[in-house]
């Protein structure tokens, strides 16, 4: 999915053929061992496989990554499916690699106790600074008891095995280790437990440092390095002062390495709402007998700008536990931050889709009947003049309702979308008259649209809502007069920006900027902006569905949209719509202006919810038309295989049962290859259409739609003559 997207660069394999897809990723040299591996894990009666090979990245480079995978098996033994997992152990590799040399680099022993395999190793110091040979101990680990100092050997032994029995993660020991010449040395042994997920002890790494004249500096370097980040400081308590070693200046761009800084100085450049939390953390560890701690807060950049910062800090304490010393790395997380919430934010949106998705669903099936019914009773010449009024009334709530459900399926990016190739500047064309009459007098309205652009692939009608949304809310925003800016360029994705932005996928769009000079947005409420029924407007005065519908629509089209602003900076909505491969934009010819009756052709009425299919029944007989009706996919075939005079299917998309609409549209053709499909519905998912997105040969209405709507979609579809009434709202129509 995402994850091997943004680690490997690749995207997600979803093909038949995904096993030879992935092989095909997989190093030459390790391709014979792993398709073999995994071939004999699949055909044999393990449940789970696990091996470690090269997988070329979307760069070319390769990777190193550990693969384990579940097999779920039918009783046969045969496999279902099976669920794996990729992790990029590159990073580790190189690590180890580095950690070996830098052991043999350090000036203290640095040891590695494998407890399963029974080996310890130990790096070259331990020959140089005691005399004794390192392979000696390799296979029996044991011996290193023996070079304890007599009277420190059962503490250290007692030590050892608790460390590995008890759940502890560290040990710290203090002994003498006799050299080669028969002389002793005092040392510090502190060594790390490494562990399994069920709590055994697997190895034990450790360093040794010889304290004999030194003690009080070697613990203090390693203590540099163990808390090493990307600035580094060590504090003396006792004078008040940070010393910054490294990293400061390229991290934050403070020039403060090599001088002496006093505490307050960190703390002015705490963010006001972390200041009071940090500094008190800070003189808190100082205060305890802890050794270790981390702080989590904001931090100003030299430019003004605030950095997420990870600080983790060792105090160095006297005899009474008293700290006397810190040394502190400052770690700058602000990208690692930013994904995190990025991906909150994304799963968030996605789970309200769902729920708002489905809702709209059931209530556009109900709004296609009230706004059918209030249609057909405004239009009844024996209606009088109060309830004709009180039904117009009926109807405008009921679009009302209509247009709020499609607020919510664009959001849930459920919405029928027929994209098409379009021009920009042509869209801004007709619809600069609309936003002059739409926004207010004193608000300023400029396009930049330079020659060139790109063709859009998206859904006309979408877009101009999305662009007049976007306006409003500008000139919302601006109550004191001010200018919007429609920009326009082509824009190019590349690997930079979808790092930086992982919900933005690679490739060419065209950027549309909408910026205003209004009050802007606090970042509370740029967190929210994009959020359903969020709004800032007074109550009764806005739905808040505007920037969900442009982000839903966006993101349904295969683009994206973002949002910059700051307080008295105004607002730049961003809207990503992808290139369109079309050498020209599509016109649609102009709607036809009166009701639209058939020749009574037959069509069968494909629908589950009752109430709605005899509704549906009886508007298709309006419109002149036979009728037959079936509640399941199963039904509606066995009607066709004995009616072969229906020339048209009407089914909905969304059906119960072993049958969805979608399936009995293709069932139907195949079998019927003359007959004309017509689906509707009011919710889309991803299982029936391309993600709401219409397949060209596709007919579709969307719920809920008027007799109109009705009537121009039977005639385009069957193509056939067509009887056209004179213009009288008063008429009625036939039965």
């Amino acid at each position: 999915g995402a994850a091997f997207t943004r680690v490997f660069g690749h995207r997600p394999i979803t093909t038949p053929d995904v096993l030879s897809r992935w092989l095909d990723l997989v190093h030459p040299a390790d391709q014979p061992r792993i398709k073999a591996s995994h071939a004999a894990a699949r055909q044999g009666s393990a449940a789970t496989w696990t091996d470690e090979y090269r997988l070329c990245r979307h760069d070319g480079s390769y990777a190193r990554v550990i693969e384990r995978a579940q097999f779920i098996r039918r009783p046969d033994g045969s496999v279902a499916r099976s669920v794996s997992t990729m992790t990029d152990v590159t990073r580790l590799h190189e690590v180890t690699d580095l950690w070996h040399q830098t052991s043999e680099a350090a000036q203290d022993v640095i040891y590695s106790h494998d407890l399963a395999a029974g080996t310890l190793w130990l790096n070259g110091v331990f020959r140089d600074r005691y005399g004794h040979d390192p392979g000696d101990f390799t296979q029996d680990p044991g011996r290193w008891a023996d070079l304890v100092f007599p009277d420190d050997r059962d503490g250290a032994v007692r030590a050892y095995t608790a460390a590995k029995h008890d759940a502890q993660s560290r040990l710290d020991l203090r002994y003498r280790l006799r050299r080669a010449d028969g002389s002793y040395s005092q040392v510090i042994d502190r060594a790390r437990i490494l562990r399994d997920e069920a709590g055994l002890a697997l190895r034990i790494v450790g360093t040794v440092v010889d304290v004999t004249a030194l003690e009080h500096e070697v613990e203090r370097t390693r203590a540099v390095v163990e808390v090493a980040a990307n600035a580094v400081y060590e504090y003396d308590v006792a004078a008040d002062t940070f010393h910054y070693w490294v990293g400061m200046e390229d991290t934050f761009g403070h020039d403060w390495s090599g001088t002496e800084t006093a505490l307050t100085q960190w703390v002015e450049l705490l963010h006001p709402e972390d200041r009071v939390a940090a500094a008190a953390g800070f003189l808190r560890f100082l205060a305890s007998s802890e050794r270790y701690a981390k702080l989590d807060y904001r931090f100003a950049r030299k430019d003004g700008t605030w950095a997420r910062v990870c600080e983790r800090m060792i105090a160095l304490r006297d005899d009474h536990g008293k700290a006397v010393r810190v040394i502190g790395g400052l770690e700058d997380v602000t990208a690692q931050h930013d994904s995190e919430e990025r991906l909150r934010q994304s799963q968030k949106l996605e789970a309200i889709g769902r729920l708002t998705g489905g809702v709209a669903h059931d209530f556009n099936n109900l709004l296609t009947v009230i706004i059918g019914s209030a249609d057909l009773l405004e239009g009844d010449a024996a209606l009088g003049g109060e309830p004709r009024d009180l039904t117009r009334q009926i109807g405008l709530a009921a679009r009302r309702g209509a247009e709020l459900t499609a607020g919510l399926l664009s959001f849930a990016r459920q919405q029928p979308l027929a994209p098409r190739p379009l021009d920009l500047v042509a869209v801004f064309a007709e619809m600069r008259g609309l936003l002059r009459r739409t926004l207010p007098a004193f608000v300023t309205l400029d396009t930049a649209l330079p020659p060139g652009l790109w063709l859009v692939e998206a859904d006309p009608a979408r877009l101009n809502a999305a662009l007049l949304n976007l306006c409003v809310n500008a000139a919302a925003a601006m109550p004191d007069g001010g200018r919007i800016t429609l920009q326009a360029r082509n824009w190019v994705s590349d690997a930079a920006q979808t790092q930086a932005d992982p919900e933005m996928g690679p490739g060419e769009f065209l950027r549309l900027d909408i910026r205003d000079t209004g009050q802007g947005m606090s970042p509370e409420v740029l967190s929210r902006a994009f959020d359903p029924f969020f709004t800032t407007k007074p109550m009764g005065q806005g739905s808040g569905l505007g920037l969900s519908m442009v982000w839903g629509f966006a993101k349904q089209s295969g683009g994206h949209a973002s949002i910059e602003s700051a307080p008295g900076q105004g607002t730049t909505v961003t809207l990503f719509l992808p290139r369109s491969r079309s050498l020209a934009a599509r016109v649609d010819p102009a709607a036809p202006p009166d009701l639209i009756l058939g020749r009574g052709q037959h069509v069968l009425v494909v629908e589950d919810d009752p109430a709605l299919r005899r509704f549906v029944v009886s508007l298709v007989r309006r419109l002149n038309y036979r009728v037959t009706q079936a509640d399941t996919g199963e039904e509606a075939l066995e009607i066709l295989r004995r009616d072969p005079d229906i020339a048209l299917l009407f089914t909905d998309i969304m059906m119960p049962g072993h049958m969805s609409g979608r399936e009995l549209g293709q069932r139907a053709q195949a079998e019927f290859p003359g007959l004309t499909v017509l689906f509707t519905s009011g919710y889309f998912e991803d299982t029936n259409l391309d993600n709401g997105k219409l397949d060209a040969a596709a007919h579709f209405l969307a719920k809920p739609y008027q007799i109109r709507d009705l009537g121009e979609k039977l005639c385009a579809v069957l193509s056939g003559d067509l009887v056209r009434p004179a213009r009288n709202t008063g008429a009625s129509l036939p039965v």
